[in-house]
């Protein structure tokens, strides 16, 4: 099946396949195959994956992209379930495996979940500590 996806979005499957190929920073456009909000996470499951099998398809973790959002360096709310949303971020390794540090979550033009600033993180845990 071939995809619609602008030339600079990716699929969760060809990401998901060989995660660490990806240098710098990446789009992934997949659904919401779950939510756990509090855990402040999700997992994306690939579009056309979806429309062939729906939420079935979770069940294939080889073939889905878990995503973590921390209230201390993220604001903004958790996608909803079959949700299709683009993720940008950047993929590096952890251990035996990776880890997807985002940089924020949208859906369709709407941004859902934004990084926040460097400078909006130290006002938070520093700001009211005057030197």
């Amino acid at each position: 099946m071939k995809s619609n996806l602008p030339s600079d979005v990716l699929s969760v499957d060809k990401v998901a396949k060989n995660p660490l190929a990806f240098k710098g920073i990446v789009k992934i456009r997949g659904v919401v195959s779950k939510v756990f909000s509090k855990r402040g996470a999700f997992i994306l499951i690939d579009t056309d994956e979806y429309k062939g099998c729906g939420l079935d398809c979770d069940d294939q973790p080889e073939q889905s992209i878990p995503v973590k959002v921390t209230k201390e360096k993220y604001k903004g709310k958790l996608p909803k379930l079959k949700d299709t949303v683009i993720v940008t971020g950047r993929i590096l390794p952890q251990g035996k495996g990776y880890r997807f540090i985002i940089k924020d979550v949208k859906r369709g033009k709407e941004i859902l979940i934004k990084k926040k600033t460097s400078k909006s993180i130290r006002s938070r845990f520093y700001g009211q500590n005057k030197i």
